[in-house]
């Protein structure tokens, strides 16, 4: 124990305590104000969902990195010794487990308008989840950037998710074997390919930050692709007669 001047401890330990339960009132108060919080009307972003697609139709509007064709000849070729053992392997080259290099998000999306796809995995059992629904994705700025700039769709993986959204998730979404980050965002031009993304808690400065970035990559690549069109649709019309 140690005396000082003034008296005992004792006095400083009272200070101390006392201090010590008003952070932890202040702290509770905090935290008790923002699971209250209300959101005004509007304030939300209004969050568009994907239809639950035939696997057939849904894979007509799926390019994958891995040429198949070129797979199946190549296996024509082969012994028929062989045989058994691609045989084995072939489970290994269908649709799910080839790369999705983009979409076709017009012939997927109903009322899609074009705009860059802002994609959010959401889990209603995640406080991340939680935290980023109540107080990022409320702030006024980040709620108007989204809805002005961008095409919202959410996915929500605690529940199953259907045949569609299993597919963005793979194409686009920050996803492992048997894992999925949440929640996670991603960016996707409107030509179907991946621009950028993050996962985590982000605040609604760092999330602005990382929107911002993809919609001016996004729009480069808009201007190379409509540069190649222009390019097809000369050459085209000098070529014929």
């Amino acid at each position: 124990m140690i005396l000082t001047k003034k008296g005992s401890t004792i006095s400083n330990l009272n200070i101390l305590l006392t201090l010590a339960v008003i952070l932890l009132t202040t702290r509770l108060i905090v935290e008790q104000l923002e699971k209250n919080r209300t959101i005004a009307p509007g304030a939300a972003v209004k969050w568009h969902r994907l239809p639950d697609m035939d696997e057939k139709e849904l894979n007509e509007h799926i390019t994958y990195y891995e040429d198949r064709n070129k797979d199946k000849d190549k296996d024509k070729d082969k012994d028929k010794d062989k045989n058994k053992n691609i045989k084995e392997k072939d489970s290994y080259k269908s649709d799910r487990f080839l790369r999705i290099k983009s979409i076709d998000l017009k012939a997927v999306i109903k009322e899609y308008d074009e705009k860059p796809l802002f994609i959010m995995i959401d889990d209603k059992a995640s406080p991340q989840c939680d935290f980023v629904n109540r107080i990022t994705l409320t702030n006024p700025e980040m709620v108007n950037l989204i809805e002005k700039d961008f095409f919202p769709l959410k996915i929500s993986v605690d529940k199953i998710v259907n045949k569609t959204e299993y597919a963005f998730i793979r194409a686009y979404c920050y996803a492992y074997p048997l894992i999925i980050c949440t929640p996670s965002f991603s960016v996707v031009s409107s030509e179907g390919s991946y621009i950028d993304g993050g996962y985590g808690s982000l605040d609604s400065g760092k999330l602005i930050h990382l929107v911002t970035k993809a919609l001016k990559k996004a729009d480069e690549e808009n201007q190379k692709e409509n540069q190649k069109k222009k390019k097809k649709e000369t050459k085209e019309n000098k070529e014929r007669p």
